[in-house]
């Protein structure tokens, strides 16, 4: 496996690996059964993403989506997209599981993939759902909130000790102090502006009118030299 690791003085580690290397021949599915036996073991998940819908909240119909062909992955395509998927959703029964503290952030732009209407009007009444759930806390981030940070990337809180941090090429995963008390300190600031029930439902209604009003617009038509 590529790995790299990083220690310092105090043996806390910080590994990265490819995302290509999280794949069993090809596989997905044996790295989501990791994670659900990661989520089972935890007391306290924190969870912030501003690039894709979380998996812990994703529809079917958006989960099966994002499962097919990835052409820009070239030859690291998972040949089990299908079945990485259904072991994503199998994760989501902690939600129900009382005793576990779970909260969820999302951006709005976590949203802004082009998905076929159904598919996208699933999501959405899943989320408002989410917003009232009873074993755990979702909040929606709005637009140009104003927190002092730009944020790149998604990451995953274990209880006080674990944080997964998502980058284009892979993930790393750090047990050292001082990354996850970062981390807390950046889910805290986003926390403060993230919106919550009521109002949080008022905003995935809003955007929702948006994004379909959108994708009834006729497209621009070709413009000339002359014109430009």
């Amino acid at each position: 496996m590529n790995e790299t690791t990083a220690t310092n003085g105090r043996r806390e580690q910080a590994t990265f690996t490819a995302w290509r290397d999280l794949q069993v021949d090809g596989r997905l599915q044996p790295d989501q059964h990791a994670r659900i036996i990661r989520s089972e073991r935890a007391a306290r998940l924190r969870i912030m993403s501003t690039t894709c819908v979380p998996g812990l909240v994703q529809a079917r119909g958006w989960a099966m989506a994002m499962a097919g062909a990835l052409p820009a992955l070239g030859e690291y395509q998972p040949r089990d997209g299908e079945a990485a998927a259904q072991a994503r959703l199998a994760r989501q029964r902690i939600l129900t599981e009382p005793g576990r503290d779970i909260h969820i952030l999302m951006h709005l732009a976590a949203l802004r993939t082009r998905r076929p209407q159904p598919v996208f009007d699933e999501q959405i009444d899943h989320l408002m759902r989410a917003t009232n759930a009873e074993h755990f806390r979702f909040g929606v981030i709005p637009d140009f909130v104003d927190t002092g940070i730009d944020l790149a990337s998604d990451f995953f809180l274990y209880d006080e000790a674990v944080v997964e941090i998502g980058t284009v090429a892979g993930e790393v995963r750090s047990t050292a102090r001082e990354d996850v008390e970062l981390c807390e300190r950046v889910f805290d600031a986003f926390a403060a502006t993230a919106c919550y029930g009521p109002t949080a439902r008022e905003l995935l209604a809003a955007f929702a009118a948006e994004a379909t009003a959108a994708r009834r617009m006729p497209a621009a038509s070709p413009t000339t030299g002359s014109e430009r």
